[in-house]
C-alpha cells in the first residue's frame, strides 16, 4: 500500500515511480492513453533529471494545489478543506435541511453538522444565501430561510 501522507518528505519522483509500479505504466500502454504516457513520459523526466528534481512529495502536493479559482463542492464533501471565502447557496428551509429530514431526529442533526462544518471551511469569509423558495417538481414551494440561520442568530 501507497501511504505517502507518512512520508512528505520523500522525493517526488518516488510517488511516480511507486504510481508505475502498482499498475500506472500497464494503463498507459492503452492506445486510448498515449497522451497520458507521453505527459507521464515528461513528468518522469522534470521529476529525475530536471528542474523540479529536488521536489519533496510535500512540495509537489502544494504545487499541485489550485488557486486563484473557483471551488464548487458539496457540504459533505468539503469536510477537510479550507478556502479564504466560502459561499453557500440554498439554506432554504425544506432544502437545508432537507424535508425529508425535518421529522428524524437523526437525519436533522446530520443536516445540522454538514452545515456547521461547511460554515468553518472559510478562513476569512462566509456568505450565505437562501431565496425563500424551494422549486421541485410538482412546482415552487414558498419554504423561508433554513431554521440552521435562526440557530446561529444571523435571522
Amino acid at each position: 500500500m501507497m501511504n505517502f501522507a507518512t512520508r512528505p518528505d520523500e522525493p517526488a519522483r518516488n510517488l511516480l515511480t511507486d504510481l508505475l509500479e502498482v499498475g500506472l505504466a500497464t494503463a498507459l500502454k492503452r492506445v486510448t492513453l498515449a497522451d497520458d504516457a507521453i505527459e507521464v513520459k515528461n513528468m518522469s523526466q522534470v521529476l529525475t533529471s530536471g528542474p523540479l528534481q529536488r521536489l519533496s512529495i510535500r512540495d509537489l502536493a502544494e504545487r499541485a494545489r489550485k488557486v486563484d479559482r473557483v471551488e464548487i463542492t458539496t457540504m459533505t464533501s468539503s469536510k477537510g478543506l479550507e478556502f479564504d471565502l466560502v459561499l453557500i447557496l440554498g439554506v432554504d428551509q425544506k432544502r437545508v435541511p432537507f424535508f425529508s429530514s425535518l421529522n428524524n431526529a437523526e437525519c436533522l442533526a446530520e443536516e445540522r453538522r454538514k452545515f456547521y462544518v461547511s460554515i468553518t471551511r472559510a478562513r476569512d469569509e462566509v456568505k450565505i444565501f437562501y431565496s425563500g423558495f424551494v422549486e421541485w417538481k410538482t412546482g415552487k414551494d414558498y419554504a423561508g430561510p433554513s431554521m440552521f440561520l435562526r440557530e446561529i442568530g444571523l435571522l
